[in-house]
């Protein structure tokens, strides 16, 4: 049996809100025979609580077979200092904690993951002191979206460092693995690629896309079924969003569409918005 430990600060169970990716993972390939762990923050980002209740490095759950760490991190709300730190204790108190925990059961494999670039250090630096290899995945480009959404300036040098630490990260990863289309491309258009007389070998980088658990799916179809008058209507056609709500995912752009659409009385359609998120109030 391979051991495979997935570092991941946002993954959670499906019983809790947060990324279920790792855990999806973790049962298919416990159908194939290896045996995953998961290491996460015990502040969970989008539940907005802290599942562990003692002072302790990490705490131990089995979620259905799986074995979640949960390490201890430092509680934030709407507050970009705080979070920072959280990503801060994160990966230092991982690596301390999977220090402890190699000394009863050392990985095959570790799989570390953004959206930032923390995790994915600490994945890598766990990696070589254990001498087993580290693949790095890729959920966000930093900073390329964080200067996307005008939080950072391209030619300040912070991005500057920021891009330098990128470069690293893919360079020192045995494999790397995009969740979107177009890693190799960005690799490519940054002249980091070997053809470019660049660092990264391009035969290292692999595409798995967000995917769905059709079987959770499914069964969600029977067990949380919503029903009401509005979208039962057949007179009325019907756009509904399902989603995260903040502003990355541009809700706005709905809102604004739903203004216009009533000041042409176009009544006969109806926007439907389900999710929760850091811009619900607004």
């Amino acid at each position: 049996n391979r051991i495979v430990w997935f570092f991941h600060h946002y993954a959670t169970p499906p019983k809790i809100i947060g990324l279920t990716r790792p855990y999806d993972f973790s049962k298919t390939l416990q159908s194939k025979n290896y045996k995953c762990s998961v290491f996460s923050s015990s502040y969970l980002h989008y539940a907005g609580y802290d599942i562990k209740n003692d002072s302790s490095l990490f705490q131990k759950h089995n979620e259905d077979g799986v074995d979640f760490f949960y390490i201890k991190t430092n509680q934030y709300k709407c507050n970009k200092i705080c979070r920072v730190i959280n990503m801060i204790s994160f990966a230092v108190n991982l690596s301390r904690a999977a220090r402890k925990i190699s000394k009863i059961e050392k990985p095959d494999v570790i799989i570390a993951s953004s959206p930032h670039p923390l995790t994915c250090l600490a994945g890598i630096r766990v990696a070589r002191k254990l001498k087993v290899p580290c693949i790095v995945e890729i959920r966000d480009l930093w900073p390329e979206s964080i200067i996307s959404y005008s939080f950072l300036k391209k030619k300040t040098m912070l991005a500057r460092l920021l891009y330098r630490g990128e470069k690293q990260i893919y360079q020192k990863a045995d494999s790397i693995i995009f969740t979107m289309e177009g890693g190799t491309k960005y690799i490519q258009d940054k002249k980091w690629d070997k053809d470019n007389s660049g660092p990264i070998n391009l035969d290292k980088v692999f595409h798995i896309n967000n995917g769905v658990n059709i079987e959770t799916f499914d069964q969600n179809i029977l067990d949380n079924r919503l029903d009401g008058d509005d979208l039962t209507d057949n007179d009325s056609f019907k756009v509904v969003y399902t989603g995260t709500i903040r502003k990355v995912n541009n809700i706005k752009l709905l809102i604004d569409t739903a203004e216009y659409i009533k000041s042409k009385d176009m009544n006969h359609i109806k926007l439907f918005i389900y999710g929760e998120g850091s811009e619900k109030d607004e």
